[in-house]
């Protein structure tokens, strides 16, 4: 017992408590299967049960997932507290569930309008993969930045970790296809919790001075991935940009976003 806590308390506390919760929201599902349709996300009644965007993301419902998330948000928070401080790794992990879990229920919805299968619309999506994606892309910005020097590491999380974003998704693949945790439209969970963390991490996460997120070239969308597959991933992130800049009316990207910014320095707090 007390080597458990001693081990526990070498982690920051929200990141314990979080993992625990996980824990006991894993424990309910396996318990009664009947809370699954008000705690997942299911696009036909996300509208008259809204809390679906809040807990689809935090109830696990296949144990391997489970515990490679707890892993990782421990891992992860012991990084990224020290620079972001407790309440900034909360609000990022809060503010990307929602949106995320928001994302994946508009792409639901937009493919039944596209193809028309009811499938899209009564599918129950949940699980922790928006999460993991989420952590995997605050990581690789702290590798981006030289902040987890991977000389330090393990020899085998020294060779994950510049490529932490792409694993991550094969793994969520490799979820689906081998252990059979959920509907293949689950993946939209990994990928939309990848794409909202990162637009959060470059854009609007708020620094001193007035600085707001991280324009650097080693954080762009393309720079998350392996060399072979950036050319066309910054193509089409030069693309997307350009569009949304034009369409928001001067509201994108937000004031401060290109300022310059110390990267030894703690993001803002408010």
């Amino acid at each position: 017992m007390e080597n458990s806590v001693a081990f526990l308390a070498r982690f920051p506390m929200p990141a314990v408590v979080l993992s625990a919760l996980l824990g006991v929201g894993h424990l309910v599902l396996r318990i009664s299967d009947d809370l699954r349709p008000p705690l997942f996300l299911q696009p036909a009644s996300t509208i008259i049960r809204p809390q679906q965007v809040v807990t689809a993301g935090i109830f696990e419902d296949s144990a391997p997932n489970l515990l490679v998330v707890v892993l990782a948000l421990l891992y992860s928070a012991k990084a990224l507290q020290p620079e972001w401080g407790d309440r900034e790794c909360m609000r990022f992990v809060m503010l990307v569930n929602v949106l995320h879990l928001s994302a994946s229920w508009l792409c639901m919805v937009l493919l039944y309008v596209l193809f028309r299968e009811e499938h899209y619309l009564f599918a129950r999506l949940g699980g922790c993969a928006g999460l993991l994606g989420a952590l995997s892309v605050a990581i690789k910005q702290q590798v981006a930045h030289g902040k987890l020097p991977t000389e330090a590491q393990p020899a085998w999380l020294a060779a994950v970790l510049p490529h932490v974003v792409l694993v991550q998704l094969c793994w969520g693949l490799a979820v689906l296809a081998l252990l059979r945790a959920g509907p293949p439209d689950e993946l939209l969970l990994a990928i939309n919790g990848t794409v909202a963390a990162w637009v959060y991490l470059r854009f609007y996460q708020p620094r001193p001075g007035g600085a707001a997120g991280d324009s650097s070239s080693g954080f762009s969308f393309a720079a998350l991935f392996p060399g072979p597959v950036q050319p066309p991933l910054r193509i089409l992130g030069r693309v997307c940009f350009g569009i949304v800049s034009s369409l928001s009316c001067g509201s994108f990207p937000p004031l401060g976003w290109d300022a310059p910014v110390s990267w030894m320095v703690q993001p803002v707090a408010s």
